[in-house]
């Protein structure tokens, strides 16, 4: 009797397991599209415990996978089964999933492709929950066979709950709140571009423009008095655009996107010591962001027309343009002549 108890009882939660997945499948289809006028106030108090409750699953499927991991370095002939622990988690996934449902229906306002995404990655991963505790009690009845089964839609509920989870914060955060600031390793194995910028700049900043705003004050401190309209050292002239990216005597002053080949760098980073040093002896020298800045403007193109926020920064990148930005500030304003 207790045998056939026994061989009954995996039988029976697979019979349940797969009535549940079919009605959470079928549950979108059968309901139907949100209303406009969203769902009764009672409705919307229950649905917005979804975001408390989703935490149980997310952290039982981590407890789960823990647990799993344990088991294969332990080798243990007698390794502890997570197979409560997965039916936690594929039960919790489940009342998350219909909280979740019901806000869906309940707040009819969000970014409609977002919570759609989100609404079925979250039924997706109750879905397989089930189908891994199903999978998890035949494994344990058997003695262990087919624990590979288990373990690998184990590991795809996992996937599923984490882009289910990211769809989520972007809906609560705004998009991009899980990935903006993950690792460029990381952004490139998922395809993303690389991070434009690692620090926020100010809004008055970004619509800054890079050559008038930032490289045309520190070429008029240090530059202009020897290479302007009047004169023009080396025949190279820098108080205008195109001159400036031509060159002199000696050529091309600026190739674009390559600030190490480019001799207007090359002139300004050779010892003071050097006679073709850019400042000459006797002339104040480029403070380090400056060039650092003049660097990155080149690096990035040297567009006439770029702005701030068009260009990729870092926090060195974006001290410098601050020290700039301050510098420009304090410096009485003057006309081409250096009058006040």
């Amino acid at each position: 009797m207790a045998h056939l108890h026994q061989s009954r009882h995996p039988i029976v939660i697979t019979i349940a397991g797969i009535l549940l997945i079919g009605a959470l499948a079928a549950l979108p289809f059968v309901v139907g599209p949100p209303s406009e006028e969203g769902l009764p106030d009672t409705a919307k108090f229950i649905g917005r415990f979804h975001p408390v409750v989703l935490h149980l699953p997310i952290g039982m499927i981590i407890w789960v996978v823990v647990s799993e991991l344990l088991n294969v370095f332990s080798k243990r002939l007698d390794a502890h089964s997570s197979r409560t622990a997965m039916g936690f988690a594929a039960a919790s996934a489940v009342i998350a999933a219909l909280l979740g449902f019901v806000l869906y229906h309940s707040t009819p306002d969000y970014d409609r492709e977002l919570v759609e995404r989100h609404l079925y990655g979250g039924l997706a991963f109750s879905c397989a929950s089930i189908l891994a505790y199903v999978i998890k009690v035949w494994t344990d009845t058997k003695g262990g066979k087919g624990t590979w089964l288990y373990r690998t839609v184990l590991l795809a509920s996992v996937g599923i709950m984490t882009i289910t989870s990211h769809d989520g914060a972007s809906l609560t955060h705004g998009k991009g709140y899980l990935t903006d600031y993950a690792p460029e390793p990381l952004r490139r194995s998922l395809g993303m571009e690389p991070r434009r910028t690692e620090k926020k700049i100010v809004d008055q900043d970004a619509e800054r423009a890079v050559y008038a705003g930032i490289i045309v004050p520190i070429l008029e401190s240090k530059c202009y008095s020897c290479h302007n309209e009047e004169k023009q050292k080396g025949r190279y002239r820098m108080d205008q655009y195109e001159s400036l990216i031509a060159g002199g005597n000696e050529g091309e002053a600026i190739v674009r996107g390559k600030s190490a080949e480019s001799n207007l760098i090359i002139r300004i980073e050779l010892p003071e010591s050097d006679e073709e040093h850019m400042p000459p002896e006797g002339k104040k020298d480029l403070d380090d962001h400056e060039v650092q800045l003049i660097k990155w403007w080149i690096d990035n193109g040297a567009l006439e027309d770029s702005k701030i926020a068009d260009l990729p920064t870092n926090d060195a990148i974006n001290e410098a343009i601050k020290k700039s930005s301050s510098a420009v500030t304090a410096k009485p304003k003057t006309d081409r002549s250096g009058r006040n």
